[in-house]
């Protein structure tokens, strides 16, 4: 499996779910549709659903650390593609448990944020990646 290209799926869903945001669609639901639309195979489908599950389960403590991360930005000032990010970032990081680096994570959600939203999107989550990553360390 392509860790990769799927973490680009489930980044794409959580930003579909970020500006749609259907309250009468269960998570469930709308990643079934997405999946199906969007043709992920099926060796991603678990993959992405642990971390989208994750960003669900903790909704709260992810948007905590949001805003203590990003001090003085208030969430409904930070873009959707952005807000999409963090959270996918934030799940991995300090709720998924893998192989894969939290340095490796941050770097490869920093670059879709790049390549779906601005440069200027991807250096502003970097600054509150960084920050999460250091909190990490301690």
């Amino acid at each position: 499996m392509n860790t990769i290209r799927a973490r680009e799926y489930a980044f794409l869903f959580q930003c579909q779910h970020e500006i749609a945001n259907k309250k009468n669609q269960s998570i469930s639901e709308s990643m079934g549709l997405f999946f199906n639309t969007n043709g992920v195979y099926s060796a991603y489908r678990d993959w992405i659903s642990l971390r989208i599950i994750c960003i669900e389960n903790y909704s709260g403590e992810i948007t905590s650390t949001i805003a203590e991360l990003s001090k003085k930005w208030k969430e409904n000032r930070i873009s959707k593609i952005v807000m999409a990010g963090l959270k996918l970032a934030i799940a991995e990081v300090k709720f998924v448990t893998d192989d894969t680096p939290n340095k490796v994570v941050v770097s490869e959600v920093i670059d879709l944020i790049a390549k779906y939203g601005s440069k200027e999107e991807a250096n502003f989550a970097n600054g509150i990646l960084a920050n999460l990553l250091k909190d990490e360390k301690k």
